[in-house]
């Protein structure tokens, strides 16, 4: 890039082991092959071969959401039945 060369030891933007994915299509190139990647253009040092989303990864991710939303629906929930309570107790028999 820019008539300079940088190295990158990514294999994608996640870091760590992609397993098989990873491990063939490593294997279709050979040492000193020119091979297209994704590059940050404001830092070249961080270039990618991939940027497929993986699963697991997508699945961590949204776990904390769906519990996040879980407990607010509890929340809203309970203040429901507390307010309902409040009203029932509040409002005068007759």
């Amino acid at each position: 890039m820019d008539d300079h060369n940088y190295q990158s030891d990514r294999y994608d933007a996640w870091g760590g082991d992609a397993g098989l994915r990873q491990y063939y299509d490593l294997r279709r190139y050979r040492q000193g092959d020119r091979i297209g990647c994704y590059v940050n253009p404001a830092d070249p040092r961080q270039a990618i071969l991939s940027r497929v989303w993986r699963l697991g990864l997508v699945v961590v991710a949204l776990f904390p959401l769906a519990l996040g939303l879980a407990g607010l629906a509890g929340i809203a929930i309970t203040l429901r039945i507390l307010w309902a309570m409040a009203e029932k107790a509040l409002t005068p028999s007759a």
